[in-house]
């Protein structure tokens, strides 16, 4: 299918919201949660329709804090991610 085609279709998740990603696919997240049209909406996408890597963390939240604001990770601003493996 094509990347547009395959955006058309919708997704019904388990009650419980758990969800495995399939073998040869990938769970992709927009950058605006609320307002984001990606997995929650299509499900997986196969690997096949993805083209390109990641290039840089821009931004990274540490969850695990136990402040109740989330915490900001500096020290990944901007993080190169290695992709030679």
């Amino acid at each position: 299918p094509s990347v547009y085609q395959y955006s058309q279709k919708s997704v019904t998740w388990p009650a419980n919201g758990e969800h495995i990603v399939g073998d040869n696919a990938v769970f992709v997240l927009g950058d605006n949660r609320d307002l984001s049209q990606d997995s929650r909406v299509w499900g997986d996408v196969p690997l096949e329709l993805v083209h390109g890597r990641g290039v840089y963390v821009l931004w990274s939240l540490d969850r695990s804090s136990e402040s109740s604001f989330p915490v900001v990770r500096r020290d990944r601003w901007l993080h190169r991610i290695d992709n030679r493996g």
